[in-house]
């Protein structure tokens, strides 16, 4: 009798506990959306003692600076169960406090948005593109609680969902098992058009693919992307030997192409983001879309799942630092480039075209001559789409990390096919296998394991410590040879102060724009962005095209007078010229195989 009775009270308090769970509704109007506003309701069941503190995120999943998006909320309001109000009171510029209340309350809010990106949000007469981070005003302390999602579309509009969003039965209603899930979860309302595939997984589980565009495109492009864009799919899967495991069993493309979108793309765990300032597409927009397409792909491998320790969770209360952006985000972005190539939408020579640029910037960016990739890497957090108004210094501290690690991602490929008939795609896999498949993150510490069980402690031990902790970058030439890729300063013998961009002053100047930098000689001469150009060993100048015909005449070693004045203060500064640096990449012939091997179908 006890022991029935002791069961009896055990199964009440796991009743009572499991009634107890707060859930989390929201409702998502759009009845204004010509002024780009959405009424958001969010009900919270079963809510928890003591004040409830309500917050906008200040981040977004993939973005790494601080975005501010509490400034687009206003008109809030609380109400308990049977409608009357609450006192709601803002604590800070994002976080809002309800100091007394009943197990049901609901905050109800105005949402502005009229960014179509891959952070944003955009409101207007064609549809709601929402990222939720702008979107959400969340309940702190409440990551776990499961959440239902309800989007009333406007009457006669014909707006769908496209999400990963967990569907029910209702196309309107849908859920997410936890806060780090919705806001991963970016979703368009919209008259779009949906395609989706079916891939075979190596488990042997089929995986749906859809593709979502909200765009004016014929019916026969249209059929082109989606089989171009399913070419893409099954070239990237080759890298790792697998598709990821996506939740629920689908992963979704949702694309926006409009005259009035600004250009982005956002990975997340299952579907990208991507926004492209487009009117009509056409045949011809397809190499842009597709570079996104491949891009954004490979992430749902590298940063979604192959993860650094630093960016899990997220943390949307402020920017997010991670020493390992070189990797998420600059080896993708040479897969993204690698990839199309093997797939056939690039050519070999475009692709090593490519390479050349991103090498010429490493080469000769101070980003890179004085700052390693780790330091790159953090500054993300001021140079991610960042909003400030002051100037800054970042032409002779960054070099962005997307470009900075693309390099290192090449450089190190050629040397593992050189030195260990290994390659890029075999470091990839090793990390997939050992991180991302089994949700175990990493930190630099283990990249450089990772490439030890390729090749040995001593080579990865060098390698890290000349392009990962240091900034040695003098040993990638025979690598590029031994492929068959030639590199060579296609301005030889020309004599220059600097790869600069000129612009006109106030007083209808010519001054100097952009490229003043650290190992110029213009910089070494004490001249800087913005000191206007009056003469040239004395001779007047009057335009960018009167310093183009004189350095075409001159000799490197010369020494130039050049007058100046910038700020009420006049001089005249010597500069000796230099040969200029512009680094091109070109094919060579006689080594089909080893290219073939890099730049070929797998």
């Amino acid at each position: 009798m006890t022991r029935s009775l002791t069961l009896l009270t055990a199964l009440g308090l796991c009743l009572t506990t499991a009634r107890a769970q707060t859930t989390l509704d929201y409702s998502l109007s759009f009845s204004h959306y010509m002024h780009h506003e959405a009424v958001v309701d969010l009900t919270v069941h079963q809510a928890p003692a003591g004040p409830l503190t309500f917050r906008m995120s200040r981040s977004s999943p993939g973005r790494y600076a601080t975005h501010e998006f509490g400034k687009n909320v206003y008109d809030i309001s609380a109400k308990d169960a049977s409608g009357n109000p609450l006192q709601i009171r803002q604590v800070d510029g994002d976080v809002y406090e309800l100091p007394q209340h009943g197990s049901t309350v609901t905050v109800e809010y105005t949402l502005f948005g009229d960014r179509t990106d891959g952070t944003y949000v955009g409101i207007d007469r064609t549809h709601a593109h929402l990222n939720m981070p702008g979107t959400i005003l969340w309940l702190a302390g409440q990551d776990k609680a499961p959440i239902k999602i309800t989007f009333q579309a406007p009457e006669g509009l014909h707006w769908a969902v496209a999400t990963q969003l967990v569907p029910t039965a209702d196309p309107f209603v849908f859920t997410a098992p936890g806060l780090q899930y919705l806001m991963d979860c970016p979703t368009e309302l919209s008259d779009f058009r949906m395609a989706n595939f079916e891939e075979t997984n190596t488990d042997g589980k089929k995986l749906t693919f859809r593709v979502s565009l909200h765009a004016d495109i014929s019916d026969d492009t249209w059929k082109t992307l989606v089989d171009n864009v399913r070419k893409v799919v099954e070239e990237e899967k080759k890298v790792f030997g697998e598709y990821a495991s996506y939740d629920y069993g689908t992963y979704t493309f949702i694309l926006d192409a409009n005259a009035w979108a600004s250009g982005d793309g956002m990975e997340h765990r299952n579907s990208t983001c991507i926004t492209l300032p487009m009117g009509k597409v056409t045949g011809d927009d397809m190499p842009r879309i597709l570079d996104v397409v491949a891009h954004e792909f490979f992430h749902s491998w590298n940063v979604k799942r192959i993860r650094p320790k630093a960016i899990e969770p997220f943390n949307f209360t402020k920017s997010d630092m991670c020493d390992e952006l070189w990797v998420a985000e600059g080896f993708t972005q040479y897969y993204g480039n690698l990839l199309l190539t093997r797939a056939g939408f690039k050519t070999k020579e475009e692709e090593v075209s490519l390479l050349g640029n991103y090498l010429n910037a490493f080469l000769q960016s101070p980003g890179s001559r004085f700052f390693t990739p780790i330091e790159s890497s953090r500054r993300a957090v001021f140079t991610d789409a960042g909003v400030s108004i002051d100037k800054n210094n970042f032409a002779n501290t960054f070099l962005s990390y997307y470009v900075y690690g693309a390099n290192i991602a090449c450089i190190l490929d050629l040397h593992l096919r050189k030195d260990y008939n290994k390659t890029l795609d075999d470091f990839m896999k090793a990390l997939w296998i050992h991180y991302g498949k089994v949700a175990r993150w990493y930190d630099v510490q283990d990249l450089e394991t990772t490439l030890a069980g390729l090749t040995t402690a001593d080579y990865a031990r060098a390698f890290f410590a000349n392009y990962v902790y240091g900034i040695h970058h003098d040993d990638w030439q025979p690598y590029f040879a031994a492929i068959g890729v030639q590199v060579s300063n296609d301005q030889q013998g020309k004599a220059g102060w600097g790869n600069v961009t000129y612009a006109t002053d106030d007083s209808g100047h010519v001054a100097i724009g952009r490229g003043c930098v650290r190992g110029t000689a213009l910089y070494a001469a004490g001249l800087d962005a913005g000191d206007a150009i009056l003469s040239l060993d004395g001779t007047p100048v009057r335009s960018a095209h009167d310093i183009s015909t004189f350095l075409s005449t001159a000799a490197i070693g010369k020494t130039v007078q050049v007058g100046f004045s910038n700020r009420g203060i006049s001089g005249t500064l010597p500069v000796t010229l230099e040969e200029r640096q512009e680094y091109e990449a070109k094919i060579a012939a006689g080594f089909e195989a080893q290219q073939q091997a890099w730049l070929g179908a797998q």
